[in-house]
């Protein structure tokens, strides 16, 4: 898959206030670093970032039900990414190849 890395884009009251100021919030694969972000974002959106910020989402261990089950969310990382564009870019709407 070409964009493998970038998961999806993270669409909450925070980042939304940060698509505002041009920082658009994505889910990406646990293994992935700033430069491949940065492909990747270029890629999908034709727009250079200024910075690419990485934090990890740490697991979760959950005690649920009324047999007390053990369920997992997995280890998830988040990037931020900051474009220096005067309009900004539409975060759900991929780049159309040509």
């Amino acid at each position: 898959m070409k964009y493998a890395r970038i998961i999806r884009p993270i669409t909450t009251e925070k980042s939304t206030r940060l698509s505002e100021l041009k920082q658009y919030t994505l889910w990406v694969s646990s293994k992935t670093t700033k430069i491949d972000v940065k492909r990747a974002f270029i890629e999908m959106y034709g727009e250079k970032p200024v910075s690419v910020n990485m934090m990890n989402v740490v697991k979760k261990v959950r005690l649920i039900g009324k047999g007390r089950v053990m369920t997992k969310r997995p280890l998830m990382k988040k990037a931020i990414v900051k474009i220096n564009s005067k309009k900004g870019i539409d975060i759900n709407k991929l780049k159309l190849e040509d």
